[in-house]
């Protein structure tokens, strides 16, 4: 509950004209302590599975909250760069960090971009590769509508995908890893019977 506390005092601090206009989801941080979801989970505090359970509460939690200027019933604060590293396990709990990306919009776009950054790193085979797939498969079978989320046309895969191919902060090799980290997400789901 801590992600919604702190998402309700940003809307509250946006209201009150703390926050500047072109970023509407910034906030002033509190000083947080604590290990990054990552470094527990390199540390052996924390399953892969563990992760992967947490990011799909995280998701949940943030997506319960309506949209700060949106009228659609189903746009969403989206957080678009969820991932281990932008988690800190903190004594309240986690705490999502690295609003930089954060716009309003349909949550399957959130939840594709979660799972596809961890199956770049899945299909990558360096280090952290076993660890990320198994994260991407709790992640994935906490999912609560796989169907929409990979629509090959439409769904939050697919515009997951594109916005990974056009972000300038990618590498190379990390663009090319995109049509093995989609199948691979669509490999778990179809392993699962989602």
């Amino acid at each position: 509950m801590l992600l919604g506390q702190l998402l309700l005092l940003t809307h509250r601090a946006r209201d009150l004209g703390d926050v500047p206009p072109h970023r509407p989801y910034a906030r002033r941080s509190a000083r947080l302590s604590g290990p990054t979801m990552l470094e527990a989970l390199a540390g052996g505090v924390l399953t892969a599975a563990e992760a992967g359970a947490t990011l799909a509460r995280l998701l949940r939690e943030l997506h319960a909250l309506p949209a700060r200027v949106s009228d659609d019933p189903g746009v969403r604060v989206l957080h678009l760069d969820l991932h281990p590293e932008n988690v800190l396990l903190t004594q309240r709990g986690p705490v999502v960090i690295d609003w930089a990306n954060a716009e309003e919009g349909h949550p399957d776009l959130d939840w594709g971009m979660s799972a596809v950054i961890l199956a770049q790193v899945a299909v990558n085979r360096e280090p952290h590769a076993q660890m990320a797939h198994e994260a991407l498969a709790a992640l994935l079978a906490d999912c609560a509508d796989p169907a929409a989320r990979t629509d090959t046309n439409c769904g939050g895969l697919h515009q997951a995908v594109e916005r990974r191919a056009a972000n300038p902060t990618m590498s190379r090799r990390e663009v090319e890893l995109l049509d093995e980290a989609q199948t691979l997400i669509r490999e778990l789901l179809t392993r699962t019977g989602r």
